[in-house]
């Protein structure tokens, strides 16, 4: 729910969800935001390729050699691709795929595939990334998480060594036991620190510094296994005053210890904001 907020402003799972944000990286779409620049949206549309087939529906099947081409562009410079002439050359792109999440002919298997490919470039790496380290708590798993969503598991991974050196683990040496709940709340500041100062300091990113605030807020709170309420109304601007840092304009929401939604209109919107 934390991470669709800073996706699509909305705790509703957006897999519908595709437009171009002029960030550098193609089409933005799905539940993960998902890029047609950077290597994760072509694992998408192979996977609804082996699960439906054109005849079957697949409207998606048809952008695979544009999406291909794009692909190798990045694969072979390391480059994020905002061109998205290929696939506007074969059809709507992001008509498809909104109809392919919401057809009810092939929207089971279409958000199958986004789920599929969040859990193997994102959730995994994150949870697999903190028992290395020793980290253990609700709260940790999140924030690691929601960094590789934002920065992709090799950018999420340079940022917890840079924790590890800001908290004393220099030599990058791996726990042999879970830290204790003090030891990791250091921790944890340290990363978000790192992480508020990265998104601060780029064009693309620095209107989501307070991805990063709602996630120190709760670390004050102790609210490490996230039982207590969430609320994302922490703003680095207050939190931070005079540091340059501006408003995200993320909804405020509050979920409940029984994840229950409330707050304002778009945090429950199927459209988001």
């Amino acid at each position: 729910m934390l991470t669709s907020i800073w996706e699509n402003r909305t705790t509703v799972l957006r897999y519908p969800y595709c437009e171009n944000i002029g960030d550098g990286r193609g089409y933005t779409a799905g539940r993960a935001g998902f890029c047609s620049g950077t290597g994760d949206m072509i694992q998408v549309v192979k996977c609804f390729d082996t699960s439906v087939a054109a005849s079957a529906g697949n409207k998606l099947a048809k952008y695979m050699p544009a999406l291909t081409a794009i692909d190798a562009k990045f694969q072979s410079t390391g480059n994020d691709q905002g061109d998205t002439s290929p696939l506007d050359a074969v059809g709507p792109y992001c008509t498809d795929w909104e109809s392919s999440a919401k057809d009810a002919a092939t929207a089971s298997a279409f958000k199958a595939c986004q789920d599929g490919i969040v859990d193997a470039l994102y959730y995994r790496p994150a949870i697999v990334e903190a028992a290395k380290w020793g980290l253990v708590t609700a709260l940790t798993k999140a924030e690691l998480y929601d960094a590789a969503i934002n920065h992709g598991g090799d950018g999420m991974q340079h940022l917890v060594k840079k924790a590890n050196t800001d908290s004393g683990n220099t030599a990058q040496t791996p726990a042999t036991a879970p830290l204790v709940q003090a030891q990791e709340s250091l921790w944890l500041k340290a990363f978000l620190a790192r992480r508020l100062k990265l998104l601060k300091g780029d064009a693309t990113w620095k209107e989501s510094v307070d991805r990063v605030t709602t996630y120190e807020q709760l670390r004050l709170q102790n609210n490490f296994d996230l039982g207590s309420e969430i609320r994302t109304n922490a703003k680095a601007v207050t939190m931070y005053p005079g540091q340059g840092y501006i408003d995200s304009g993320y909804p405020d929401c509050k979920i409940s210890s029984t994840a229950t939604v409330s707050g304002d209109a778009s945090c429950t919107s199927p459209a988001g904001q």
